[in-house]
């Protein structure tokens, strides 16, 4: 080999150890995004909420319990299912704002009830802003002060 194909090669290495970093940074922030279909700890029904947490389910397979999906039309269902007819299914929509990075804003429109189970309703309410906190395997949103939104209202 010549020496400028040798220095063609480093050159060509420097590159990619350069480059790779970066395209793992950007695939984390992908697969972390809260747009998706979700399983969550328990549906989005009150503005009493302190926690939700939204887990990964496995993309081939049904997922029995409560879920969610984030549309990227900014809108959102959580809703209930189960393995027999012999329950209470409830489902619940509305919309998210994303705020920041780290905040985001929900707000409930109606809540149905099938099965064994009345009560459907139409809250149009703001649920508040929640921060969102990436953990392994999932997102934890958690309920913050009003103060944030109104300190991104004023930048």
């Amino acid at each position: 080999m010549e020496c400028t194909d040798i220095k063609q090669i480093h050159f060509i290495m420097k590159k990619l150890l350069f480059l790779l970093p970066i395209l793992l940074i950007f695939q984390n922030l992908h697969a972390q995004s809260i747009q998706g279909k979700w399983g969550i700890n328990q549906l989005i029904t009150d503005s009493e909420t302190k926690e939700y947490r939204l887990f990964q389910t496995e993309a081939d397979r049904f997922h029995y319990g409560n879920n969610i999906v984030f549309k990227e039309d900014g809108t959102f269902e959580s809703y209930y299912t189960a393995p027999c007819g012999n329950d209470c299914f409830t489902n619940t929509s509305g919309t998210y704002k994303i705020i920041n990075t780290t905040h985001l804003t929900l707000f409930l429109q109606t809540i149905t009830k099938n099965g064994m189970c009345e009560g459907n309703s139409k809250p149009n309410k703001s649920l508040g802003v929640y921060s969102i906190h990436h953990m392994n395997g999932g997102i934890q949103l958690i309920k913050s002060s009003s103060l944030i939104l109104n300190e991104e209202k004023e930048k």
